[in-house]
């Protein structure tokens, strides 16, 4: 009976882990947008959301992925809890957006509110969107 008991719990973590990915899965494929809110302040970080709201041709271009921090998980843009977990060096109490390159790197960190302009400003500054930009004609 131990044996069994013992034989489920290990079938249970690593199945929850397997399921778990870290943001950093997302690397050299995505740029993370993410919205920290880790003290609850829904206000603002829905208000911050509500920005990119009709510039789903300019995320999808940049291949920008928004996500929020509640202070224990992270959230799709439908507010809905996604796989992805934290796994960087990224302040978990900071109130604001972090911009987070393909290379993995932090590349923007400012208290919310923030113009999407400046995040895909930014972006559109980094060699890689510059090299991606020229390669499809749109510099």
């Amino acid at each position: 009976m131990n044996r069994m008991f013992w034989s489920f719990l290990v079938i249970i973590v690593f199945s929850h882990s397997s399921i778990a990915q870290s943001i950093s899965s997302l690397k050299w494929k995505n740029r993370i947008l993410i919205l920290m809110d880790s003290k609850g302040n829904h206000s603002i970080r829905n208000k911050q959301l509500s920005t990119f709201n009709e510039l789903e041709e300019e995320i999808r271009d940049r291949d920008l992925v928004i996500l929020c921090y509640d202070g224990n998980s992270l959230l799709n843009r439908d507010l809905k809890p996604t796989t992805y977990k934290i796994t960087n060096k990224i302040d978990l109490d900071f109130q604001g957006v972090i911009l987070i390159g393909k290379d993995g790197g932090i590349k923007l960190k400012r208290p919310f509110l923030v113009k999407p302009k400046i995040i895909f400003e930014t972006i559109d500054s980094m060699p890689m969107r510059k090299e991606e930009m020229r390669k499809s004609g749109n510099n």
